[in-house]
């Protein structure tokens, strides 16, 4: 009898099929239910799972309480506020995740909010909707300094990106003790210039 393998994270499997292809080759019965999630239908169908890669959604305790095949919980990112480990534990079940995944589509965004900003793109996107043609002067980035509070997977993918535009960058990380690559690493949080 194979092992079954709940899936609800919407973005597994969409980049690569590699993860679909490793639980398959290891035997496990995959079902999907990301994109059409239901907290509902989570709640009934999860004690019939072995293993579950879970998404943002919540699990509850008394559902997990049920489970009884259950033997693992993996969380498609990096945050486990939405299991609840004690009650994980409590009941015998494996929980790990799987921190910087998705380190470099967040390390994008972060950049991609960063110029928004400073090149007034939604109010110029805005205005040009609206028939104005107003223009919307934003600031470079380049030769800008970036400051960075925590030099994790994504503040790391943060850094090349900004050093990619020219940008100097700060960082203060206490557990991090030395400079990296164009990245200047500070032992304590003063930014001030």
């Amino acid at each position: 009898m194979s092992k079954k393998v709940l899936i609800t994270s919407r973005s597994f499997g969409k980049i690569s099929d590699e993860p679909k292809k490793v639980l398959e080759d290891a035997g496990f019965e995959i079902t999907f239910k990301g994109t059409d999630f239901d907290q509902d239908e989570f709640n009934r169908i999860i004690p019939e799972y072995d293993a579950l890669v879970i998404g943002a959604h919540p699990f509850p305790e008394e559902v997990m309480e049920k489970c009884d095949h259950l033997q693992i919980i993996c969380k498609h990112g990096a945050g486990l506020d939405n299991i609840p480990l004690e009650k994980a534990k409590e009941c015998g079940i494996a929980v790990c995740n799987v921190p910087g995944t998705n380190s470099n589509a967040v390390a994008d965004l972060a950049i991609g909010l960063m110029l928004a900003v400073t090149r007034n793109i939604v109010i110029a996107n805005n205005r040009v909707r609206n028939g104005e043609w107003k223009p919307a002067i934003g600031v470079d980035v380049c030769f800008k300094t970036l400051g960075i509070f925590g030099f994790g997977a994504i503040a790391k993918n943060v850094a090349r990106r900004a050093n990619g535009f020219g940008m100097k960058v700060l960082a203060y990380d206490p557990y991090v003790k030395r400079s990296t690559g164009r990245v200047q690493v500070l032992c304590n949080a003063f930014f001030y210039r």
